[in-house]
Parts: structure tokens; C-alpha cells; sequence
């Protein structure tokens, strides 16, 4: 855990604010980077696979349907724990009426 309140105390709220959404949206596209990884890898052998056999190159597969339906959930999950966060840190400092 960063410093948050340091960081409040030192900038301000709204500086702190920022900087609590970037530390939570940093550690949640950990989450997405390893299946992104492995269908990368798996484009790249399969590319590789198609130049050896002098096949057109095709980098479409099954799986990036499926990658893509991962990033829809994903990324709705994550905006509302990131409210859910908002609401918290808010709530810790007084903040009831804070506008964006």
C-alpha cells in the first residue's frame, strides 16, 4: 500500500485521488496482461506456423473472441470496485460532496 494520506495531507485530496486510481488501475491490468500474454504468444507461434508453410498470414482464432468477452467483464468489474474504492477513500476523508 502507497501513502495515501501522505500524499493527501502534501497535495491535497484531489492530487491523492489521482493518485489512488492510477496505484489501482496499475495493479488491475496485472490481471488481463496474462491471458493477453499467452494469446499473444500463441498468434505469434501460430503466424510463425503459417510463414513456414507458406500459408496466408491469419491471425484470427476462437480465442480472441473469447479474450475479448474477458475484457468486457473485466473492465466493468473493475470500474465498479474502483467506485466502490472511491467511495471508501472519500468516506476516510470526509469527503461526502466531492466533485470530479
Amino acid at each position: 500500500m502507497q501513502p495515501l494520506q501522505l500524499i493527501a495531507n502534501y497535495y491535497g485530496e484531489k492530487m491523492a485521488f489521482f493518485y489512488a486510481y492510477l496505484l489501482f488501475y496499475t495493479s488491475w491490468l496485472l490481471i488481463p496482461t496474462i491471458p493477453g500474454l499467452i494469446l499473444f504468444i500463441y498468434q505469434c507461434v501460430l503466424v510463425a506456423h503459417q510463414i513456414r508453410h507458406e500459408q496466408p498470414v491469419n491471425t484470427d482464432t476462437p480465442y480472441n473472441c473469447l479474450y475479448s468477452l474477458f475484457m468486457a467483464v473485466w473492465s466493468t468489474i473493475f470500474v465498479e470496485l474502483w467506485k466502490r474504492r472511491e467511495h471508501e477513500i472519500s468516506h476516510i476523508w470526509r469527503m461526502g460532496n466531492f466533485e470530479n
